[in-house]
Formats: C-alpha cells, structure tokens, sequence
C-alpha cells in the first residue's frame, strides 16, 4: 500500500533542509513508500555517516516487530557522535519491542546523545548523555558545538 502523505511531507523537507534522511521505523515496513531523490533512505544494518561534522550511527527497522538485536561500534572518534535509532529500548514503555537494547548498551558505545523513535511519547531515559524519544508530533535538537540535546516547543 503506498502513503502518498509520506511524499508529500519528504518533498517539503527536501525545500526547507539541505539534507533529508529517511530511517524507517516498524510501522514503515508495511509500506511502499516513494521517496524524492534528494532523500537519502538508509539501510536496516548499523552504519555511520556523516552530517557536517557529526557521525551518525543508525539502523533501520526492517520488520514488524524488529527483534533483532544489534551490535553496537565504538565511538569512532572525538568528534560529536548522535545515535538515531527507532528502538523501544527495553520495551516498558511500548506496546511492541522494536530493536530491542538497554540504556547500557547505548552508553557504552560512547555517543554524545541518542534520539530514539518508536515510542509516541516525548520521553528521557537518561541525561548524560541524552537518551530519549522524541516523540509524536515533537521535536529534538542536537547541537554538535556542545553535544546537548534541547526538547522543542510545540
């Protein structure tokens, strides 16, 4: 089934942003989706890469529920790291697992702060470094020249 709404939305982030990234959630894999060429949809295995001076590491959701349990890398270097992940963490907050991890996996691998999706509530699990779901409908900032994540007003 396609999401023409999907389109619509990525065609207005390809206007307003220099870069568009597209990391699919569990709810994405029952999708065919259409994306604009200037999106960059990235894959369901653990990459880097980069934005500006930040190295972002992510994996896809690749199945409904997506139990697999990934392995993390280290930090590859000093400069600022962002986890993007559509993870339920341990799943006490989410009616689904979906990539599944603890808070200690996550900070071991040493990224400045990780923004989760999966869970539809803005929710911190911890603040140094930030681990939290953005949220339906909400939004987070990560500043790389401090490596702090601020919580954006609806």
């Amino acid at each position: 089934e396609c999401v023409p709404q999907v389109r619509t939305v990525l065609d207005r982030a390809v206007e307003l942003f220099n870069e568009v990234h597209f990391i699919s959630g569990n709810h994405d894999t029952h999708h065919e989706l259409d994306f604009p060429p200037e999106v960059t949809v990235h894959s369901t295995q653990v990459h880097t890469f980069q934005i500006g001076e930040t190295t972002v590491l992510s994996a896809a959701a690749a199945t409904d529920p997506d139990l697999r349990r990934l392995q993390l890398p280290p930090r590859p270097s000093d400069a600022p790291f962002l986890g993007l992940l559509h993870s339920s963490v341990t799943g006490e907050f989410s009616h689904a697992i979906c990539l599944p991890l603890s808070v200690d996996q996550l900070r071991a691998c040493g990224a400045d702060a990780w923004i989760l999706g999966h869970v539809h509530s803005p929710l911190t699990l911890a603040d140094a470094p930030f681990i939290g779901w953005v949220g339906m409908g909400n939004g987070l900032l990560f500043d790389p020249d401090t490596c702090h994540v601020t919580r954006l007003p609806n």
